[in-house]
């Protein structure tokens, strides 16, 4: 599966070609991170959270609340003629058809329906038109721009040919679908029950219907606690110097889309909120799920996961932010990381393995996987939150050591993917010591290898590219494996035994059938060069990170030579000068 780059961050032009574990690696600042992110972009229809929280997005983007509705404003109008009714104006209810009218021409609805009875107001609201989701989604789809904020020449061309957006549409289009939720405002008598529609047609557009039925119980009391006396006193005046009832609602509803007009209530939030959900879940269900499922039979993959740098700040992060298994509240999420759909997917995916470490519903040959490099195990302890142990001793994660959040940073989005997926990853090294390291490497191979995964990681690790070297060049035995993996553990006085090293071993060793690629970013005077460079090549000589270490042997030798010219001077003139 190839991929062409241009003008991506300093990298010029390159071609990669993605095998079953990929890596990325050379000094700073070479554009690795800008790879990793537009392969993810490439693919984001195939994360489920990031895919919600980017349609939201565009969504929310057309600007009527609902077209063509002015749906808060509506709300608002209707509250003040509750008010004018409690205050008895003169003649309001022999105006209903007038007064009907001139709210469905200030408010944009196609029909309303009111009627008094009992000291109740009934108004029904009826309201249609269409999204145009076709030239509002089109352009956005190609997600890459925002994730990695390139510049607008920047290219990313995939050897994997992608249907039409408006074939799918057409593909998919399907019967229409209705919702409908009764909200209650009971402190201020309002009972509302929301009726929509959604119908996606091939020409590319979502066509609603909308109706609200609203039963409002006219009393002054209600009255009073939805109005401030300013507000009242000023409907007062409105209703007496006004020629007509019908010239009294037309400057009430001019007057009510001014905010914090009505105060007090969040009914229209609760309407607008719960419109929105329901839409974007008729658009996840007729688009979405097509567009994931054309991904996926292209590309050959289930899901992505994208995990970033800086682990363990992330999970001490969800930590605080609930002692329970966080509630995985998208909207919240959104809240969080308004402008980053990178974080906003990686902390929902750790969200939702912490939570299944809290269950017990995960998949115990994925942790036994990680149990060497990890060195303890996560348990989790109700009001506590997540714990790190090892042995006797058990912390707090937030109160563990850097190597286990970052490991669990990676170990936790795992648990939650399903087999043959893509799981990219920004410097699986970090935070670790050189012998875990090694065993990060192992731990990866053996993950792609036994559940099919394409893993695709940055590192400046010399180590982790040397050891899937080897296992491409030498294919190891799992009983060679585990030799290295028992010293490793033995050196470091960790005790880890049994089932966890026989698992890593067989599919560590199995890794040598699998396709390993490795990319080198070289920097030029003039933006980055990037290279395939072959495994035999690496046991040598790791272009970039073997030659610090050259650079530094250099560097030391020469300390013994200016040393021992000191000597010399010294025995010569009798003082060190």
């Amino acid at each position: 599966m190839g991929f062409h780059i241009e003008n991506l961050g300093p990298i010029r032009s390159a071609d990669i070609e993605i095998g079953d574990i990929t890596v990325v690696f050379g000094p700073p600042n070479t554009g690795k991170s800008y790879t990793l992110r537009a392969l993810y972009a490439s693919t984001l229809m195939l994360d489920e959270h990031a895919r919600e929280f980017e349609f939201r997005n565009l969504l929310s983007t057309y600007d009527v609340d609902y077209p063509p509705l002015n749906l808060r404003n509506s709300l608002r109008a209707l509250y003040a003629l509750v008010a004018l009714y409690a205050l008895g104006l003169e003649g309001l209810e022999s105006q209903v058809p007038n007064l009907a009218e001139v709210f469905r021409e200030q408010t944009g609805a196609e029909n309303v329906r009111w009627r008094s009875e009992d000291g109740t107001l009934n108004f029904t609201i009826e309201a249609s038109g269409v999204i145009p989701v076709d030239s509002l989604l089109r352009p956005n789809l190609d997600f890459y721009r925002d994730i990695v904020l390139v510049r607008d020449d920047s290219k990313l061309d995939s050897s994997v040919s992608m249907p039409e957006f408006l074939d799918l549409i057409a593909e998919s289009s399907t019967e229409p679908r209705s919702y409908a939720e009764k909200f209650g405002d009971l402190r201020r008598n309002t009972i509302c029950q929301a009726n929509v529609s959604f119908d996606l047609k091939p020409e590319g557009v979502v066509a609603i219907a909308l109706e609200l039925r609203f039963s409002m119980r006219a009393s002054s009391r209600a009255v009073e606690r939805v109005f401030s006396k300013n507000v009242l006193d000023e409907l007062k005046k409105i209703a007496s110097s006004a020629k007509s009832p019908e010239a009294t609602v037309s400057q009430i509803l001019q007057r009510a889309s001014r905010p914090g007009y009505v105060l007090g209530s969040f009914l229209p939030h609760r309407i607008q909120l719960w419109l929105d959900d329901v839409l974007l879940e008729f658009v996840d269900e007729s688009i979405c799920q097509p567009l994931r499922a054309a991904y996926a039979e292209s590309y050959g993959l289930e899901e992505v996961r994208f995990i970033p740098f800086g682990r363990s700040l992330v999970i001490n992060q969800l930590e605080l932010l609930s002692q329970e298994p966080i509630r995985r509240d998208r909207r919240g999420y959104s809240t969080l990381y308004e402008s980053d759909v990178v974080l906003h997917s990686y902390i929902s995916w750790l969200s939702l393995g912490r939570s299944k470490i809290a269950d017990g519903s995960y998949d115990k040959e994925a942790i036994e996987l990680f149990l060497p490099v990890l060195q303890g195990r996560l348990t989790y302890e109700r009001a506590k939150g997540l714990f790190y142990s090892t042995g006797a001793c058990a912390v707090p994660m937030n109160s563990a050591s850097a190597l286990a959040g970052e490991v669990a940073g990676i170990l936790l989005p795992v648990l939650s993917t399903r087999p043959r997926s893509r799981i990219i990853i920004e410097e699986p090294e970090a935070q670790l010591h050189y012998a875990a390291q090694l065993l990060m490497g192992l731990t990866l191979a053996a993950l792609a290898s036994k559940y099919e995964h394409q893993v695709v990681f940055s590192t400046h690790s010399d180590l982790i590219v040397l050891i899937l070297a080897y296992i491409k060049i030498h294919r190891p035995s799992s009983e060679k494996i585990r030799e290295l993996i028992e010293r490793l553990l033995e050196m470091q006085r960790v005790p880890v035994e049994g089932g966890p090293l026989e698992l890593l071993s067989e599919y560590a060793a199995r890794a040598g059938d699998l396709d390993i690629r490795f990319y080198y970013y070289k920097p030029e005077k003039e933006g980055v060069e990037v290279s395939e460079v072959p495994a035999d090549e690496l046991t040598k000589h790791i272009p970039s990170l073997t030659d610090v270490i050259d650079i530094l042997l250099e560097w030391a030798l020469g300390l013994g030579d200016d040393e021992r010219a000191g000597d010399d001077e010294w025995a010569e003139n009798g003082s060190r000068v």
